[in-house]
């Protein structure tokens, strides 16, 4: 059994491909069911991130103890492509990009290892440093906002860390949830400098009691009441009084209490930063999904879970939602289906409409489903989702997954129209046409597998992308040589001798077809013409004209003189040797096709367009030409290459981007201050720039994120609206540029790069007034914002490997 005759076989034996399908399409349908559905699929970027925190140090320090010493350990990692460092106050973070088709497990544990030898080259007090590969699965994929009417800001953040934040990471495929905004608890220590002063006290003793003594430590085993039980040391202070009452050993048996040179209180750490939505303050938190977890399903749990906690406190918490691309996610994915019924449903009209027959148009649209259902089993088993690349390939083969199946039942239908019985038609059918659908799949099947097996970074997107098409057309291979015949030969009923491929469309048809093939005219009026030897002069002639022209327009027009005569003249003579074979073809092409129309325009006048010579060569060949013209084949060929040319043209034209920019419901721009700036005055250019985007009619809601010399604005718009986001951002791009001692940008936002909002500001910018034009620092920082992890102002600086 071959490709060639596996379909008589199945037809002789048809309970095996059945049961063979019936498996397949049950797996295809769980698989289907259990699919996670995406955005995007999982993509592992060539890009390790290493971050490394020191409290309270200055951006300086950070600069030249840490982020320098960090990246000097990096560089000798094989396949390291650049690095770029960030540095600001109390944190270094290092983003290496490895070269394309880099092991990034092996690439992490090289980092790993560089950092631990560097480790002791780290000033003392750093916290342990954190190296992690870059992702897109750790990108939030929801933002809310929570208000409480019977909550102080201070009493919200502990019920959003200590609540909420629990609740939704019980919710399956969760990963993590992230309060941004509120204020975060802290056990204030303030020292007087006079009172330690006169007890003789050091703020490097009060440090060290605090780190000694208040903690609580293993203390060993004890047997209690006959049984071994273990202990501990519980010295940790339960109240900030008791923490004042800790005891500093001063030498010379002299102790001193910590109330008596420092006050300790319990309070909240100092506010740097703010969350507003329109203009009333709230706290704000983020969600992500675990890697190879479903976005709509974790949103939607969550979405359940909020609305949850609502009804629990009898609306006194309210929650808000500033942004997210589930939505989106759902609108594709539903899109996506739609559009492969719809294909499906008109390739089987279209088959009914050439074949006028009921049973062979159900023989051949029963590939479909045996072909799509089975490809969601393939897909499964290579770990793919549901994802904006693998329905395009899905909604691509909807209707390329019937060709073979629609090739096998026109010859089955035209055989039984030779007097043959189903049977014996299918039987002789399948096999005559059998190599060449094999063919014709294996052909598409050349086409995508490389795509699929692109390497890089784009090769982990369009993996989903190729190796779907793959399967889905071998499936239909597998459909068109098991079940397509074997159905026909039972299904089908023979109606003797008919007429087969005819009828007023086909005739139409054909006529079309001679009309594009007839070159008649063309050779009557060849047949006419006497031919005109020509000798070498017609050639020549115009040959040297044009060679000479070339030369010309390439040789230098200015002359060479002193030390650079003797370079001028080699460069001359290369230029000369350069027009002599380049400006051949041009010559060839433009002179004699010239010099012919102006022979043949002066045969015509004079009338000697009959006679030998020049002129009479010149009119035969410009005759000759006419002639061609009135072949319908070479208008035909004409046609097919202006189109190409046309093709080749908008392509050059056509704006080129990985993902396309789309039209989403949230718009997000940045502001940025002169360093310095306080937190009450970012808040005032704040609102300044809200009051301006929030007048425009297209406006829903205006979020803002308030940091100390920067600040963040999510905006909301109207879902029926006139104006796209980019036409909206645009327009409000010059109003925003008014704003004083200030910087307002909007976020170049193309598919997949989902920014933390309201985590920290972004920084990749670009300004609309200038498309395309991003600074070298928006470029190096958009690595980061891809990654859904925005550096904050600081002092940057970048090391190229």
């Amino acid at each position: 059994m071959n490709f060639r005759n596996i379909s008589a076989w199945s037809i002789r034996n048809p309970v095996v491909p059945i049961i063979l399908f019936i498996g397949l399409t049950l797996a295809g349908i769980v698989s289907f069911r259990e699919m996670k559905i995406q955005a995007d699929p999982d993509i592992e970027f060539p890009m390790v991130i290493v971050s490394i925190a020191q409290p309270g140090a200055a951006p300086a320090e950070i600069e030249n103890q840490i982020t320098q010493r960090i990246e000097s350990s990096i560089r000798s990692i094989s396949g390291v492509q650049s690095i770029s460092s960030t540095a600001r106050e109390g944190n270094s973070q290092t983003i290496i990009e490895f070269q394309i088709g880099t092991d990034i497990v092996e690439a992490v544990n090289e980092v790993k290892n560089a950092v631990d030898q560097a480790r002791g080259e780290l000033p003392d007090g750093i916290l342990e440093p954190q190296v992690v590969k870059a992702q897109t699965s750790s990108n939030a994929i929801g933002f809310f906002a929570v208000t409480a009417n019977d909550m102080t800001i201070e009493q919200l953040s502990w019920y959003i860390d200590d609540s909420i934040a629990k609740r939704l990471l019980a919710i399956p495929g969760m990963a993590s949830v992230e309060r941004s905004g509120g204020v975060d608890r802290e056990i204030v220590v303030e020292i007087d400098p006079a009172r330690m002063q006169a007890f003789g006290v050091t703020a490097t003793q009060i440090n060290t009691v605090l780190r000694q003594v208040n903690i609580n430590s293993a203390g060993g085993q004890a047997e209690v009441a006959g049984s071994r039980q273990s202990v501990r040391v519980l010295a940790n202070a339960k109240t900030a009084y008791e923490l004042s009452q800790t005891e500093i050993s001063l030498g010379g048996g002299r102790r001193v209490k910590l109330a008596d040179v420092a006050r300790v209180e319990d309070r909240y750490g100092e506010l740097t930063s703010k969350a507003k939505v329109d203009g009333r303050e709230v706290v704000t938190f983020s969600i992500s999904r675990a890697r190879g977890e479903s976005d709509v399903a974790v949103y939607d749990s969550t979405m359940d879970e909020l609305r949850k906690i609502t009804r629990e406190t009898n609306g006194a918490v309210q929650f808000t939602r500033l942004g997210t691309e589930v939505d989106d996610v759902k609108v594709q994915y539903d899109s996506s289906i739609a559009a492969m019924i719809e294909g499906a449903v008109l390739a089987v009209i279209v088959v009914f409409f050439f074949l006028r027959d009921w049973r062979a148009t159900f023989v051949s649209a029963l590939a479909i489903p045996l072909s799509s259902i089975p490809t969601f089993w393939f897909m499964d088993m290579m770990g793919f989702s549901l994802n904006m690349l693998s329905l395009l390939a899905l909604g691509l083969v909807a209707g390329v997954l019937v060709d073979d199946a629609i090739v096998e039942i026109e010859n089955i239908v035209r055989h039984m129209r030779m007097g043959k019985s189903a049977y014996q038609a299918s039987i002789d059918a399948a096999d005559e046409i059998g190599l060449a659908v094999v063919a014709t799949t294996f052909s598409i099947v050349a086409v995508f597998l490389p795509v699929g097996l692109m390497p890089g970074v784009s090769g982990q997107f369009f993996k989903n992308f190729g190796l779907t098409v793959v399967a889905a057309v071998l499936m239909s291979l597998a459909v068109a040589r098991m079940i397509t015949p074997m159905v026909a030969a039972y299904f089908l009923h023979a109606k003797g001798h008919a007429s087969h491929g005819e009828g007023r469309a086909m005739d139409r048809y054909m006529q079309v077809l001679r009309w594009s093939l007839d070159n008649t005219r063309a050779k009557e009026l060849r047949a006419q013409l006497t031919r005109v030897r020509p000798t070498l002069a017609y050639y020549a002639a115009p040959l040297t004209i044009g060679l000479l022209a070339a030369i010309g327009m390439m040789m230098p027009r200015t002359p060479a003189s002193g030390a650079e005569e003797a370079v001028e003249q080699v460069s001359v003579a290369s230029k000369l040797l350069g027009a002599l074979f380049i400006g051949f073809v041009p010559a060839f092409l433009v002179a004699i096709p010239l010099t012919i129309l102006v022979g043949a325009g002066i045969a015509r006048i004079h009338g000697g367009s009959k006679g030998q010579g020049f002129l009479g060569w010149a009119s035969f060949n410009f005759r000759r030409f006419t002639a061609r013209l009135r072949d319908h084949r070479v208008w035909m060929l004409g046609i097919g290459l202006g189109a190409l040319g046309i093709t080749g043209v908008l392509f050059t034209v056509v704006p080129q981007e990985f993902f396309p920019q789309g039209n989403g419901q949230f718009s997000r721009a940045s502001v940025e201050m002169v360093p310095g700036t306080t937190l009450k005055q970012t808040e005032a250019i704040m609102a300044e720039a809200a009051a301006v985007i929030a007048k425009e009619k297209d406006v829903k809601s205006v979020f803002q994120r308030v940091r100390e010399g920067s600040g963040f604005l999510l905006v909301t718009l109207d879902e029926d609206r006139d104006r796209t986001r980019v036409e909206f951002e645009r327009a409000l791009t010059p109003e925003l540029q008014k704003i004083a001692d200030a910087r307002v940008n909007f976020q170049l936002q193309p598919r997949g790069e989902r920014h933390a909002l309201g985590l920290r500001p972004g920084s990749a910018r670009a300004g609309l007034g200038h498309p395309g034009r991003t600074d070298e620092r928006a470029q190096g920082a958009g690595r980061a914002a891809c990654l859904g992890r925005h550096a904050p102002p600081g002092n940057h600086h970048h090391a190229p490997a």
